[in-house]
Order: C-alpha cells, then sequence, then structure tokens
C-alpha cells in the first residue's frame, strides 16, 4: 500500500513538473513576432502627448518615439509603413491589450516597474532625468543658484516626490507648487509665483516650445535631479521579438557611429569592414540574405540615431535641445551599441 501511494504521489508530481514546465514555455517563448508577421502590420502603443517625442501633426503621429516605431516595422517588414500607433496613457493598458505589441512613450525603466508589471525593457533610447526650468532673465546657471523661493513641479509619476526628496538632502525648504500642466507653470513663471519649473528634461524641452516666449526667454538648466532611462517596453515572454527590437536600436546607433546616414548609404564609396559589416548584419539566420533591403528600409525612414534625434529634438528642431548624456560615447556621451557581428 505505501508502494502505491509512493508510486502515485510521484505520478502526481511529474505531472505538476510538466504542467509547470508546460507553462513556464508559454510564458517564456510566445509566438509574437510570428502573429506580427501574419498580421502584416506593428501595433506600437505610444503617448501622443509629448511634442518631439509623440505629438500628432496634420492627421500623422510624429516624434522620437513614432520614429522607433517605424524602424522597427521596417526591420520586420522592410517597410516602414506598415506600423499601426495605439494611444495608452499608462503601462497598464499594454497589460489589458495583447493586441499592441510593445510601448515606445517616455517610460522610465525601473526594476520595480519590470517587475511588478512582468515586462521587458529593450535598450535606453534617451537618457533623461528631473530638471529645472527657468526664465533666462533672472541669469541662474544650475540649481545650486535657486533661491528659497516655491518651485513649480508637474503633478505627474513621481515629480513631486523626486524633488521633494532632493531638497531634503540638500536642507532646503522651498516651497513645492504643485501642477497639473505646463500653461498653469507658464502662468506662475510669468507671475513669479515660482521661480523654476520641474519636470524630466524631455518633457520641460517639449513645455519651452510651447510657452509664449519659448526658447527665447526660458532656459533649461543643465543639472538634473533624477535619473530617467527612457526605452521602449515587451512583453516578457515575447523573446525572439524583443532581440529584432534590440537589432533595431542598436543597428542604428552604430549607424551614426560609423558614418552612414539616410543620404548617403546608397553612394558610400568604399566601405569600411564595419560599415560592410553593419549593412549585412541581420537580427537572425532566416533573414541573413535579406539583411541589406531591411537595413536600407530602416536607413530610409528614419536615418539613424542622430538624424533621428536632432530632426526631433535637437537643436534644429522646436525643442532645441542639446544631446548631453545621448551623445555616442565616442563625443562623451552614454549612447552604445554592443558589436553586430
Amino acid at each position: 500500500m505505501k508502494v502505491a501511494v509512493i508510486g502515485i504521489g510521484l505520478v502526481l508530481h511529474l505531472i505538476a513538473v510538466l504542467l509547470f514546465a508546460r507553462n513556464a514555455q508559454a510564458q517564456c517563448c510566445s509566438d509574437r513576432l510570428g502573429e506580427i508577421r501574419s498580421r502584416g502590420v506593428l501595433n506600437c502603443g505610444v503617448w501622443p502627448e509629448v511634442p518631439g517625442f509623440s505629438s500628432e501633426h496634420r492627421g500623422s503621429y510624429v516624434g522620437f518615439d513614432i520614429d522607433i516605431c517605424h524602424a522597427i516595422a521596417a526591420a520586420i517588414f522592410a517597410d516602414a509603413a506598415k506600423v499601426n500607433f495605439v494611444p495608452l496613457e499608462h503601462i497598464e493598458q499594454f497589460k489589458q491589450r495583447d493586441d499592441v505589441d510593445l510601448v515606445v512613450r517616455r517610460l522610465t525603466w525601473t526594476m520595480s516597474r519590470e517587475a511588478r508589471a512582468n515586462v521587458t525593457f529593450g535598450p535606453i533610447m534617451f537618457y533623461d532625468g528631473q530638471g529645472f526650468l527657468v526664465p533666462r532673465s533672472r541669469g541662474i546657471t544650475t540649481s545650486a543658484e535657486l533661491a528659497a523661493g516655491p518651485i513649480c513641479v508637474l503633478n505627474k509619476e513621481r515629480h513631486p516626490e523626486t524633488l521633494l526628496n532632493f531638497l531634503e538632502d540638500r536642507h532646503r525648504n522651498n516651497k513645492l507648487v504643485l501642477v497639473g500642466n505646463d500653461r498653469e507653470a507658464e502662468q506662475a513663471l510669468a507671475r513669479d509665483r515660482c521661480e523654476a519649473y520641474s519636470a524630466d528634461i524631455s518633457w520641460l524641452a517639449a513645455a519651452r516650445a510651447g510657452f509664449a516666449q519659448g526658447v527665447a526667454h526660458y532656459v533649461i538648466l543643465p543639472d538634473t535631479v533624477s535619473k530617467e532611462p527612457l526605452a521602449p517596453v515587451m512583453r516578457t515572454g515575447d523573446v525572439e521579438f524583443a532581440h529584432w527590437v534590440r537589432w533595431t536600436l542598436f543597428f542604428i546607433i552604430e549607424a551614426e557611429e560609423v558614418g552612414v546616414t539616410s543620404g548617403n548609404f546608397n553612394s558610400l564609396g568604399p566601405r569600411s569592414i564595419r560599415v560592410r559589416r553593419l549593412l549585412a548584419s541581420s537580427p537572425g539566420k532566416e533573414v541573413a540574405a535579406d539583411a541589406e533591403r531591411r537595413t536600407s528600409a530602416i536607413l530610409n525612414s528614419v536615418g539613424n540615431y542622430g538624424e533621428m534625434f536632432e530632426r526631433n529634438l535637437g537643436v534644429d528642431s522646436p525643442l532645441k535641445l542639446d544631446r548631453g548624456l545621448n551623445r555616442l560615447w565616442i563625443n562623451g556621451g552614454l549612447v552604445y551599441a554592443p558589436p553586430l557581428d
């Protein structure tokens, strides 16, 4: 009888192990890439509320985040137009919408967010941080020069908490004035109700571009009070798809480093070994023979990382944002791609 019980227990244990392994495999290795190919379009979650990153212009979405979605579609289909944009206000909506393949919308990569939401972040595409915007006329050049006056802070996400911690650590007692939008902040600055406006640098640049007096009247201070690495978000089980996303984003970074642009990749003279490897690289053996068609589609649609940055966010754009940490590593920044060979 004891042997029979042990035998039944062993069978039940083996069944449990098999079911666990099956569920783990299903969680680990979904065929998101196959679904996208069968559907014929990439569904990309965005938040079209921050000019420069994602906004609506003449019936189309434009911006840095939008370009990333186009680049991924170009990698998968060799056609950057095969992308459908889905407005998502927060990450919980992504979890509820299985038809949305990834989210590209100024999300900060944090360990707790990744673990709690059961998602996987892709490569960091923009190094951000909470900072300060001040009227240029005040002559303030760093946050250390801010007086003890009130500071307006955007009442979204972690901005008030981050600023409060920063002030407490430095034993400063500035009053925080919570504002719900940029218009409130602009009015408070104009009426001297606040001596500065605090939010992420990327947000401040977009806000300044919309202010009546804009860049001519307001300056964003160079120092930041937090680390906000922005990266695209995918589901943890979409392993192969995540590999394609990483390859795409590293490709556009490497393209800038080796000097390949949307304007010259078709007319380059004798190519260096790195350029040849770049244009012949691919995210998988099954598409290696078709690599140049895909890499050409990416460059044709969005160009390299530097082109994307300058067009949407840089000094030639309405945001007039300095690249700062978003320079290539060879230029003193943090932007870096691993070898693609």
